[in-house]
């Protein structure tokens, strides 16, 4: 099922789609991710809006719709991907970085706070891949700056 999670709306329906089709949530996988970088000396602020909607606040709301239910079960397991980005700052990657270190953040409070309904938490910080998206996104952030340009996968596999 297509999800904006920047929605709170829609990933509440999702949540509850999800509910009412099996009739209880095991398992909430948030792992939606933008990661345009520059400098910040660039002031992309609409990129970073964006970064903080998606990266952050849709980690809320997933955590947000299917909390309840997981609580009211007694179990459940919240799964948040976070990224290499959340355990190192690179120059031109700072707002991914802080949407990513947050990720972490947010994963470790809810872990010690569900702990008493048996609900886990896991956050996973995958390395860089060499994908279509990741070759472009390369691309673009040398063009745009020499400061700005993403590690290599063999980089992120040595951190």
């Amino acid at each position: 099922m297509q999800t904006d999670v920047t929605d709170r709306l829609q990933v509440k329906n999702l949540v509850d789609t999800a509910v009412g089709e099996f009739g209880r949530i095991d398992v909430m996988l948030n792992n939606a991710g933008l990661m345009p970088l520059a400098p910040l000396e660039r002031l992309k602020v609409d990129e970073w809006d964006r970064m903080i909607d998606v990266n952050i606040k849709g980690v809320l709301y997933g955590i947000a719709d299917a909390l309840p239910h997981m609580k009211a079960q007694k179990s459940g397991h919240i799964i948040n991907v976070s990224s290499v980005y959340g355990h190192f700052v690179d120059p031109g990657a700072t707002v991914y970085c802080a949407t990513k270190f947050a990720v972490r953040a947010l994963s470790e409070g809810l872990r010690k706070e569900v702990r008493p309904y048996d609900i886990r938490t896991t956050v996973i910080s995958p390395g860089a891949v060499s994908t279509e998206t990741f070759r472009r996104e390369q691309e673009n952030s040398s063009a745009r700056s020499p400061s700005a340009r993403t590690p290599s996968p063999a980089r992120s596999r040595s951190l």
